[in-house]
């Protein structure tokens, strides 16, 4: 089963990709997601494997193995989930569109032998409540983008200006 989900974002695509990449923020925007953290770091953001708690219906939850297979800097991001009978393959790329970046997100979801006698029924549950996932994400992602983005940017300024309360210089 595929679904997908596009937002448009008002920041850089670098700026969205460096938020999406660092997968340890996945529980900020991603929030089905409890928790990520790195267990084989890598010299390159490829081949880094997190392990992930994940919330599936009510308060049951399932520890999985995320392995990032191709990361493509502000263009491209794709990696591997695994764990509690399902598998899924998520790609999202970030395109500059207008003021900003357009950004698609798609999850391939796939269950294992266990769930096969019920796939049918897993899958049309897993489908509607993935898609308003992805969806709610999305605008999750791009609020925490711009919010960081707007925090950047003020400490630039700040530091540019010589810090809070600096003397103006005279004219």
């Amino acid at each position: 089963m595929r679904l997908e989900a596009t937002a448009t974002v008002p920041v850089a695509p670098e700026d969205l990709y460096a938020v999406a990449a660092d997968l340890r923020n996945l529980p900020a925007w991603w929030i089905e997601h409890l928790s990520a953290e790195v267990v084989t770091p890598a010299a390159r953001l490829r081949d880094t494997v997190y392990s992930v708690r994940y919330r599936l219906v009510g308060a049951l939850g399932v520890t999985a193995t995320l392995t990032v297979v191709a990361a493509r800097p502000a263009r491209s991001l794709t990696y591997m989930w695994e764990g509690g009978g399902m598998r899924l393959a998520v790609g999202q790329d970030f395109e500059a569109y207008r003021d900003g970046t357009r950004t698609r997100l798609i999850a391939d979801l796939a269950v294992g032998p266990a769930f096969l006698p019920i796939s049918p029924l897993m899958v049309r549950l897993m489908q509607r409540r993935l898609r308003d996932e992805l969806d709610r994400a999305l605008a999750t992602l791009g609020e925490l983008a711009v919010a960081r983005t707007a925090m950047r940017r003020t400490a630039t300024r700040t530091s540019k200006n010589g810090g809070e309360g600096a003397a103006s210089p005279p004219s």
